[in-house]
């Protein structure tokens, strides 16, 4: 039975962070906001689990965001913060915000198995380390603050007798001792996919493809993505 759920977007660091749960068996949850990148980091990652035995992936689609006339009716949204029917939840703002509703979903899925860990590979420094920006000045949701409220509120909301812990092992780690993690690790880089694009190969452009570039060059190491311009569809 899998004993823990790993939030993934097909990135390296949730791959890292999968291997050293030490954990046998596992299921990796990616939650489709809408994203562009949704389909390559699906395909990477059923790529990832191929590769891994014991472990599977699901795919967890999050529909539109309520409408401006579903808040009128008075079914979901609000007239002042309600959306066209057209937008996806990813066209807005990516990832931002919407940690703490995917964090929900993946202990929903862990209590539904018996899972008793939901693991993230989120890292307080990665981003700002690698793109030179000064310790404090990313995401708040990428805190240890931030784990510790989530861990807190959901031994509040839990029927007594279910515990489920959020863990995140990456936490302190830089993005470039991520990388040598991973390498240590024996893990499949190609068979992961962390540009915020859909095309056919990352555009080096966005700020996950900055970062990533970053990691590999400090950590002395080939990105096998960047090797190989083109990734081909699961």
């Amino acid at each position: 039975m899998p004993s823990v759920v790993v939030m993934s977007s097909g990135g390296l660091k949730s791959a890292v962070a999968a291997a050293v749960s030490a954990a046998a068996e596992g299921i990796y949850l990616l939650v489709d906001h809408g994203a562009p990148s949704a389909a390559r980091g699906w395909a990477a990652l059923e790529r990832l689990c191929r590769g891994t035995g014991g472990w599977r992936c699901v795919r967890w689609t999050v529909g539109p965001a309520p409408s401006r006339e579903a808040g009128r009716a008075g079914v979901g949204g609000s007239e002042s913060g309600g959306l066209r029917p057209e937008t996806d939840l990813g066209a807005v703002s990516g990832s931002r915000g919407l940690i703490p509703a995917m964090l929900g979903l993946g202990v929903h899925l862990a209590t539904k198995i018996g899972a008793d860990r939901v693991i993230t590979g989120i890292s307080q420094v990665a981003d700002e380390g690698a793109l030179g920006a000064p310790f404090g000045s990313g995401r708040p949701d990428r805190r240890r603050e931030f784990v510790h409220a989530w861990q807190c509120m959901i031994e509040t909301a839990l029927p007594r007798g279910t515990a489920v812990r959020i863990e995140a092992p990456l936490i302190d780690l830089r993005a470039a001792e991520i990388v040598r993690l991973g390498l240590r690790r024996k893990i499949a880089f190609q068979n992961t996919w962390s540009c915020e694009q859909g095309g056919e190969s990352p555009c080096q452009k966005c700020e996950s493809c900055r970062v990533r570039a970053a990691a590999f060059r400090e950590a002395a190491a080939a990105d096998p993505l960047a090797a190989r311009p083109a990734v081909a569809r699961a």
